[in-house]
C-alpha cells in the first residue's frame, strides 16, 4: 500500500464516520465503494509498492551505511529520517519523479537550487564508467545521491567584505566533492558550483590546521577582489575577516549570545585570545564594558580586529585597547574585573597572564576548554563536566598562589556551560570561576602570629651570629698584634701560658711607656719653672 492509498483510505474512513454519525447509511455505502475502487486502482499502478519499499529501505530511522574505504560511514554525517529520503511523498504520488528537476532539487537541499550547469556536469560524469566507479563509496551512485553528499544546503553564505565583491559561500570539502574535482574540468566545475549556490565568491574549506594560529585550510576557487567576507552577528555586531587566513567558529554562537546578555557596566575586561573580536565586540557593544583590553598574537587577526572595531564603533561608547603580540607580555597588570580565556583545546597557557591581570580584590574568569565526556545520561555527563572543572580549579590555584602570594584566595565555580561538541566524546565547555579573597579565620590568625614569632627569632639569631662573627675577627686581630710584639712567627694557636706571658709583657711595656712619658712631662714642668724664676730675678 503506497502513500496515496493510505491517504485515500484515511480520508474515506473519516467521511464514513461522519456519515454514520449523521445517520446517512446510503452515503456511507457509496463512499465505501469509492474507497475500495481507489485502493484497487492504486495497488495495480506499476511501481507504486516498490517505490514505497525503496523509501523505507533507504530512509529508515537510525539507518547508517556500512564503513567506506575512507574509514567512516556515510551515516557519520548524521542519521537519516524518512523525511530526508531519496524520494519525497509528493514524488511517490507522481510515480517517482526525479526531484533534481524541481524547485528544491538536489536531494534534501533546503534552499532554492539553480544548478542546471552542475546537474549537467554530474550527469555527464556519471555516464562515463570511470566517473561512476570513482563514487563506489556511495550506496547509490545516482544524481540525487551525489547532490545529497555534496551538502550544498549546509554551505555557509556571507556578504562580500569588499565593495562590489558580491556574496560569498564556503563549501566544506567532502569525498564526493573531491571526485568531482578529479573528474570534471575545474574551469567548468567552479562556475557551476557558484551558480548552484548563487554566489560571486566560492571557498572550499577543510579541517583547521594544528598550528599556533589555528589557520584554516581554506582556498578561494572562484571570485575576484579582496578575499573578505562579512556577516551580521548577535546584537547587530558586524564581523569581517579573510576566510583564507582566519578561522571563524559558528559553534560559539550560544557563548556569544551569553556574553552579550551579561551586564559589564563599569567593568574592565581583558580578552586574552581576542581573534577577530568574537567576544571583544560583544563585551563592548552588548555587555557595555567600560574598557576592554584585547590581546592577539596573530597579526592577521589583530588587523581584522581593528577593522571590526571601526565597523562597529557606532554601537559602543567604551574604550578598546588592542595589544598585538603574546598576551603574557601585555601591560595588563591588575586592571581587570573580568578575564576571558577563549582558547582551545586548553587555555592553561593564559592562566598566569589572567591571574596577573585580575585586580587585587579578584574578579571573574571565563575559561574555555575541551572536557572528556563519554557518558550517556545527562546526570553522568554533568558529573564528568564537574570533574573537569575541579581539575581546572586545582591548576588555577597553584598559578594564582605563585603570582599573587600572601592572601588566601577562594575559587568558586559559578557556572559550567556546554558550547558544542568538539570531537567524539569531547565537549567544548566554558567554566566561569569567581576569584576572591577569603575572610581570615582564627586558624589563619594563629598561623600569622606563629609566622611573626618565627620571623623575630630568625632575626635575633641573625644578629647574634653576626656579633659572634665580629668578635671572632677582633680576637684574631688582637692575637696577631700580640704575636708581633713577642716576635712569634709560628701560625699555631697560642696556649694559655703564652697568652698570660704576652699580657704581662704588654702591661710591663705599657708601664715603662707611661713612666717615660711621666718623667718627660715632669722634666718639661721643671724647666718651665726655672725659666720663670730666672725672669723674675731680672
Amino acid at each position: 500500500m503506497n502513500l496515496r492509498t493510505r491517504g485515500a483510505k484515511n480520508f474515506a474512513d473519516q467521511v464514513m464516520v461522519k456519515a454514520c454519525n449523521s445517520g446517512g447509511n446510503a452515503i456511507c455505502m457509496a463512499l465505501f465503494a469509492i474507497s475500495f475502487v481507489t485502493l484497487l486502482l492504486n495497488e495495480k499502478r506499476p511501481g507504486a509498492s516498490a517505490e514505497w519499499h525503496l523509501l523505507r529501505e533507504r530512509s529508515s530511522i537510525g539507518h547508517e551505511y556500512p564503513p567506506t574505504r575512507y574509514g567512516q560511514s556515510l551515516g557519520s554525517y548524521g542519521r537519516i529520517s524518512p523525511a530526508h529520503g531519496i524520494l519525497s511523498k509528493r514524488e511517490l504520488r507522481r510515480g517517482g519523479i526525479d526531484r533534481t528537476r524541481g524547485k528544491t532539487g538536489g536531494g534534501q537541499l533546503g534552499f532554492d537550487f539553480r544548478g542546471a550547469k552542475l546537474r549537467g556536469l554530474i550527469e555527464a560524469m556519471l555516464e562515463k564508467p570511470d566517473g561512476k566507479e570513482a563514487l563506489n563509496f556511495l550506496p547509490n551512485r545516482e544524481l540525487n545521491s551525489v547532490l545529497n553528499e555534496l551538502k550544498l544546503d549546509k554551505r555557509r553564505k556571507y556578504e562580500g567584505g569588499a565593495p562590489g565583491s558580491g556574496s560569498a559561500a564556503l563549501l566544506r570539502w567532502s569525498p564526493t566533492l573531491q571526485v568531482l574535482i578529479d573528474k570534471i574540468d575545474r574551469e567548468l566545475l567552479w562556475p557551476a558550483l557558484a551558480e548552484a549556490l548563487d554566489c560571486s565568491q566560492l571557498y572550499i574549506y577543510g579541517e583547521i590546521l594544528p598550528d599556533q594560529f589555528r589557520t584554516p585550510n581554506c582556498t578561494r576557487v572562484w571570485g575576484k577582489g579582496l578575499p573578505l567576507v562579512k556577516m551580521r552577528d548577535v546584537g547587530g555586531v558586524t564581523l569581517s575577516w579573510d576566510p583564507t587566513s582566519l578561522m571563524f567558529s559558528h559553534g560559539n554562537l550560544s557563548e556569544r549570545r551569553r556574553i552579550a546578555d551579561l551586564d559589564c557596566s563599569g567593568e574592565t575586561v581583558v580578552d586574552l585570545f581576542a581573534g577577530i573580536g568574537y567576544f571583544t565586540l560583544h563585551y563592548l557593544c552588548n555587555a557595555n564594558a567600560s574598557v576592554v583590553h584585547a590581546c592577539e598574537i596573530n597579526p592577521n587577526a589583530s588587523h581584522a580586529l581593528k577593522n571590526n572595531l571601526r565597523l562597529n564603533e557606532h554601537l559602543f561608547s567604551g574604550k578598546c585597547i588592542v595589544h598585538s603580540g603574546d598576551c603574557r607580555n601585555a601591560p595588563t597588570m591588575e586592571v581587570a574585573d573580568r578575564v576571558n580565556l577563549g582558547l582551545l583545546p586548553t587555555a592553561e597557557d593564559g592562566f598566569e597572564a589572567a591571574c596577573r591581570a585580575l585586580k587585587q580584590k579578584g574578579g571573574m574568569l571565563h575559561i574555555h576548554g575541551n572536557a572528556h565526556v563519554d557518558a550517556q545520561s545527562p546526570q553522568e555527563k554533568d558529573i564528568q563536566r564537574r570533574k573537569y572543572a575541579r581539575k581546572l580549579i586545582a591548576e588555577l590555584r597553584e598559578v594564582l598562589e605563585d603570582v599573587k602570594p600572601g592572601p588566601r584566595w577562594q575559587l568558586t565555580v559559578m557556572n559550567i556551560t556546554r558550547v558544542k561538541s568538539y570531537a567524539p566524546r569531547v565537549e567544548h565547555v566554558v567554566v566561569d570561576v569567581k576569584v576572591s579573597q577569603a575572610a581570615p579565620t582564627f586558624g589563619m590568625k594563629l598561623r600569622a602570629i606563629e609566622y611573626s614569632v618565627i620571623s623575630l627569632l630568625a632575626k635575633a639569631l641573625t644578629v647574634v651570629s653576626l656579633a659572634m662573627y665580629v668578635r671572632g675577627i677582633q680576637r684574631a686581630r688582637y692575637e696577631e698584634k700580640m704575636k708581633d710584639l713577642l716576635g712569634i712567627t709560628q701560625t699555631r694557636r697560642m696556649s694559655k701560658i703564652e697568652k698570660r706571658r704576652v699580657e704581662k709583657l704588654a702591661r710591663e711595656r705599657q708601664e715603662t711607656q707611661d713612666a717615660i712619658l711621666q718623667a718627660s712631662i715632669q722634666s718639661i714642668i721643671e724647666d718651665a719653672e726655672q725659666e720663670v724664676a730666672a725672669k723674675g730675678k731680672r
